[in-house]
């Protein structure tokens, strides 16, 4: 598909947010999610399921609780059918949803949602397709921005250590702008460490010097941050065998990866 094409597509599927209406006053809520819920656990063509997929959106907008409750029922089927169709329409406006569910947030059950949904995004972030690549970017930017959940750190610790070089990329350039967001204290005290740390004694411990690299950018970007409590920060490692080898692998270290995608899109869509 040409760039040209997926122009064309952006304008004809997808409905910006500030124009997603409210709904008439005599709205059937019951009836809708049933609809809802039929027409995306059956599938259907795309121009179903993308209406399907702005009804979802607009039942979020306006009715947050009762998105919620239908989401959480609907979250698998939405990933087989939605996120994982073969058809480029259907994946944007699906990402376009969760880019929108990641742009506030609170206190419910999304962070239930991220295991499953960030491995989606950040797999969709390397498409071939520019414009389901660019809309996940987005998703990333949000999360990063406003999904302080212990989930967004152990997943995208999950992504770095178990994927390719380019996916790993995009989910550790993810976690350091997460880490960025979020104030030295807060990072350090209000999340759990201990599985964390384990996920990164691992990428170091990789043979795939991708992984390693990643997880030394990961404890270089760490030890700024937390400064003199760096050390009490080490201390979430098992035991002394670990947290000499993280020792001896970051001895002298110095940080020249540079990171790419995220940074060109911040840059070209600030």
């Amino acid at each position: 598909m040409s760039e040209k094409q997926q122009t064309v597509l952006k304008t004809n599927s997808q409905i910006p947010f500030d124009s997603i209406s409210e709904y008439d006053s005599d709205q059937d809520y019951l009836k809708l999610i049933r609809k809802i819920s039929a027409g995306i656990i059956e599938g259907g063509d795309n121009e179903n399921q993308i209406h399907n997929i702005n009804d979802l959106r607009r039942l979020r907008k306006y009715h947050l609780e009762l998105f919620t409750a239908t989401f959480s029922n609907l979250l698998p089927s939405f990933i087989a059918n939605l996120m994982k169709s073969s058809k480029v329409e259907v994946c944007f406006n699906a990402l376009t949803l969760v880019s929108e569910i990641f742009s506030f947030y609170c206190e419910n059950v999304i962070n239930n949602w991220i295991p499953d949904l960030l491995p989606i995004i950040v797999q969709s972030s390397t498409s071939k397709f520019g414009l389901l690549s660019k809309q996940s970017f987005h998703a990333l930017i949000n999360l990063a921005n406003n999904m302080y959940y212990q989930e967004t750190l152990d997943t995208l610790l999950e992504i770095i250590l178990e994927n390719d070089e380019v996916t790993s990329d995009n989910a550790c350039e993810t976690l350091l702008l997460f880490f960025s967001t979020i104030s030295e204290n807060v990072l350090l005290n209000s999340f759990l460490w201990y599985d964390a740390c384990e996920y990164i004694y691992k990428m170091l411990q990789s043979g795939n010097n991708t992984t390693k690299e990643n997880a030394k950018i990961i404890m270089y970007h760490l030890e700024i941050k937390f400064n003199i409590d760096y050390p009490f920060f080490l201390s979430f490692f098992e035991n002394d065998d670990q947290r000499k080898f993280v020792n001896e692998c970051m001895n002298g270290y110095q940080n020249d990866k540079i990171f790419t995608n995220l940074e060109i899109f911040l840059k070209q869509n600030s």
